[in-house]
């Protein structure tokens, strides 16, 4: 399919298994309406043929001039499915079929006519525009119709307004069994960060089309976002058994298999990928990460490397690059490459994140500690790159610089265990003993469980017997 499904499965690199991606593609852009609105659409093929004939709207038969320029190329879509499909949209930027169940005035389809128009070929913006809305909105059947609501929240995503979200779920408590307006609002759930919120629109629009394969795409790319692989898994599954030729479908499969902690499978199905540079270059990303899951360096090198010659300038290449330079021991390559990288990328997380833990690995705890307060000055809010500024500051000897630090996590986040660790590391190292018991039995009670909990209980015991203990 185009528009959407090509969109859709745009895969890039990053993020941990399990759990929401942070640095998944954003979803898609929608630029051309009219493509999307056919693809989300119940009624295909055949069933359009034979349903609607085409049909000139009353307006134009009025003698309306700018219908009769709207006429271009043959196009029929409708904006509803079942009994309500009454919506024909037809021709380079519209004409409108006024729907049998609803007669408004008949200048109401040359309005629609009108903004499909804007929407289809142009940004939104215009008086005309404004105008066609208002004439619309006040017809006391028109204003009320979920094609409107839809519409209004096409033109007002064209303008960059967040308001279109709040037209699409009108356009869907209003429309009935209507799939794209529920695929709209799940669509501008996920652009706003919102998967969680996208989910319930999407899982609507599946019930009433259960076999539109771009639907289910989304809702899968919803459940991945919202860190549910698993399911994402499911509902791929299907998708890929039907059709093997679904490329796009397939790479969005192989992530959610890497993020389910299935890695193997994922690379079985990235084995059958072939396409263009785009196809090559998500396949290349998500087989690096596969191998580094699977504790294969070296193939993970070679994946990522063949992924950077055909996009030499993107970012996630090269920070697979830099954790399989890691991983088989070359550090000073990896030192190379990540200087590099923050030089091409300075507002990149990911990139002072894995200059930190080189230069840390080298024993560079200067240049560890400056990339990662610059990791987290891009990161305000999260506890990891405070939690390895911490650490480096512990291991270059500076525990109280780490304290303030750990403090004021601790105030926002209570109850994460390894930030009680540190602090517990950096009372000791200062000979605050007795806070420092503090800080590694509340480190136990929330994790008792934990890989650190066994050199924790070292620890306090040998505090119990003596005065003096190292941190560690």
């Amino acid at each position: 399919m185009a528009g959407i499904a090509v969109a859709l499965t745009a895969v890039l690199a990053g993020g941990r298994s399990g759990t929401a991606d942070p640095n998944l593609p954003a979803p898609p852009r929608v630029e051309r309406f009219l493509d999307l609105l056919r693809e989300v659409s119940p009624l295909t093929g055949d069933l359009e043929a034979s349903a609607f004939r085409r049909q000139r709207p009353p307006a134009a038969a009025e003698g309306s001039d700018r219908l009769d320029r709207l006429l271009g190329a043959p196009r029929t879509l409708y904006l509803a499915g079942g009994a309500e499909a009454r919506l024909t949209i037809e021709g380079s930027g519209g004409t409108i079929v006024v729907p049998r169940p609803l007669a408004p005035d008949p200048r109401i389809a040359e309005d629609w006519a009108v903004v499909l128009e804007a929407v289809e070929h142009g940004d939104g913006e215009g008086e005309a525009i404004d105008l066609a809305l208002s004439r619309i909105e006040q017809d006391p059947i028109a204003a009320n119709d979920f094609r409107t609501h839809l519409l209004r929240g096409l033109v007002r995503y064209k303008r960059g307004e967040s308001s279109a979200l709040a037209s699409f779920e009108e356009a869907r408590r209003s429309a009935g069994n209507d799939v794209p307006s529920r695929t709209l609002a799940g669509l501008l759930h996920l652009r706003s960060g919102s998967p969680e919120r996208a989910i319930e629109p999407l899982v609507e629009a599946t019930r009433i089309a259960p076999r539109n394969t771009v639907v289910r795409a989304l809702l899968a790319d919803a459940n991945l976002r919202a860190g549910r692989p698993a399911q994402a898994v499911r509902l791929l599954e299907p998708l890929v058994r039907a059709d093997p030729d679904a490329t796009r479908q397939r790479l969005l499969l192989a992530r959610s298999l890497i993020a389910a902690h299935r890695p193997r499978a994922a690379l079985v199905h990235l084995e059958l990928v072939s396409g263009d540079a785009e196809i090559q270059y998500a396949a290349d990303c998500l087989a690096a990460r596969a191998h580094l899951a699977l504790d294969a360096p070296e193939r993970a090198l070679e994946r990522a490397r063949s992924a950077a010659l055909i996009r030499p300038k993107e970012l996630p290449p090269g920070v697979f690059e830099v954790i399989a330079l890691t991983r088989t021991g070359r550090l000073d390559e990896a030192a190379a490459l990540t200087l590099a990288l923050t030089k091409s990328h300075p507002e990149a997380p990911a990139v002072w994140r894995r200059r930190a833990l080189v230069c840390e690995k080298r024993e560079n705890l200067a240049e560890a500690e400056t990339a990662a307060r610059r990791w987290l000055s891009l990161s305000p809010g999260r506890h990891a790159p405070v939690l390895l500024l911490a650490r480096i500051l512990l291991e270059a000897g500076k525990p109280e610089t780490a304290v303030p630090y750990l403090t004021d996590l601790l105030k926002r986040m209570p109850r994460l265990a390894t930030a009680h660790r540190y602090l517990g590391n950096a009372h000791l190292a200062a000979g605050r003993t007795d806070a420092a018991r503090e800080c590694f039995r509340a480190c136990l009670k929330i994790a008792p469980e934990a890989p650190a909990a066994k050199e924790v209980r070292k620890i306090l015991e040998e505090l119990d017997r003596g005065p003096t203990v190292a941190p560690r």
